[in-house]
């Protein structure tokens, strides 16, 4: 573990495909279109979720392991032994999304305050894809929302989020703590916004954190939730296609953290590297998941529907999935809410005892 303290491109490039976005990073697989999922191998093999993830279905809490057993959680491990899921609709913009969030057993209004977790998806990967990642982040003490946001992009419609997403996603999540039939009525901290993303969401989630409007996933309806307090993102990087630079990332005093998988050869290592070395302040830190690629975060490698990684992951996909998680919340726990028990397992703990990760830091 190591610890120590671009100019304007054309509007055509970037319209495309930003860096990082899933289609493809700094290079010509941002032109590739949907016909590239043809050729991946099968994988579309779901993992066990923590939570329910069936639209059509109640809440569910469901268990997935140890957790909390009465004398405190081990390092790293989850707060809470059980997360569930419900669907709603976004009311401000008509998304349909999985709200995600733990359940111990004394879960009543005013007995918590989780904050909020709006997950960013990469382009054109269902928010199912994501089930296993958000239910682990929740039993982390998080309301984790997972939309399924569609919009056109220059290489067509699709699911692609814009910037105007969490700003949404929060609104809604202060009517379901309002809501007296909510299954999280009055356990929210909706003063408290962290974002959650893969690859083009992740982009979207470091302009917003750089707090600026960059198309295409913003088009002129940008708001930058004041609530705003950090961010995570997986297989994300802000080089430039064909050209490879890194804009200076303002991000204000705002802890961020990348998740990098070393096999990803649609999102490189050496440009998340470069991305993280241009987060002007610390907190930071770049996770690299040894074994990993690009769609480590996700419920199944090369996910239905998504522009397929070409180079498959050696890392056992539920093994990714937990750790991406673990690291995640820990991080957003640390440097977010001051958790003092996960700044020990970010800063000492946690790096020699798990050897799937390689961890950079400063904060």
């Amino acid at each position: 573990m190591r610890h120590g303290p671009a100019g304007i491109l054309a509007a055509c490039a970037l319209a495309l495909c930003p860096p990082g976005c899933g289609e493809g990073s700094a290079d010509e697989d941002a032109l590739e279109d949907d016909g590239g999922a043809e050729n991946a191998p099968d994988t579309d093999v779901p993992l066990e979720a923590d939570a329910n993830d069936d639209a059509d279905s109640p809440a569910e809490a469901t268990d997935d392991g140890p957790g909390d057993d009465g004398t405190g959680p081990a390092p790293g491990a989850p707060r809470f032994e059980t997360s569930a899921s419900y669907p709603v609709t976004i009311a401000g913009n008509g998304d349909p999304a999985d709200v995600y969030y733990p359940v111990p057993p004394d879960l009543a209004p005013g007995a918590y305050a989780f904050p909020v977790a709006v997950l960013l998806q990469g382009a054109k990967v269902d928010k199912q894809y994501y089930a296993a990642y958000a239910a682990r982040v929740a039993r982390y003490g998080f309301v984790v929302v997972v939309p399924n946001h569609e919009s056109i992009s220059m290489i067509g419609p699709g699911l692609y989020v814009e910037q105007s997403l969490p700003a949404e996603a929060l609104a809604q999540l202060r009517a379901e703590n309002d809501d007296p039939t909510s299954p999280i009525h009055g356990v929210i901290d909706t003063g408290t916004l962290v974002l959650l993303g893969h690859s083009y969401g992740g982009v979207a989630g470091l302009n917003l954190i750089r707090d600026v409007c960059q198309p295409p996933a913003c088009t002129g309806r940008y708001e930058r939730p004041a609530e705003l307090a950090g961010g995570v993102f997986h297989g994300t990087n802000l080089a430039t296609p064909m050209v490879g630079t890194v804009p200076d990332i303002l991000n204000q005093g705002l802890p961020v953290a990348l998740v990098q998988g070393t096999l990803d050869s649609k999102a490189t290592p050496d440009a998340a590297q470069a991305t993280y070395e241009k987060i002007a302040d610390p907190p930071k830190a770049l996770v690299r998941l040894a074994g990993a690629n690009h769609y480590g975060v996700c419920d199944v490698d090369n996910p239905t529907g998504a522009d397929p990684d070409g180079t498959r992951p050696t890392l056992d996909q539920a093994t990714a999935v937990e750790t991406a998680a673990r690291w995640s919340a820990v991080f957003l726990r640390a440097r977010v809410l001051g958790d003092a028990d996960a700044a020990a397992y970010l800063e000492s703990l946690g790096d020699p005892a798990d050897a799937n990760v390689e961890v950079e830091q400063q904060w």
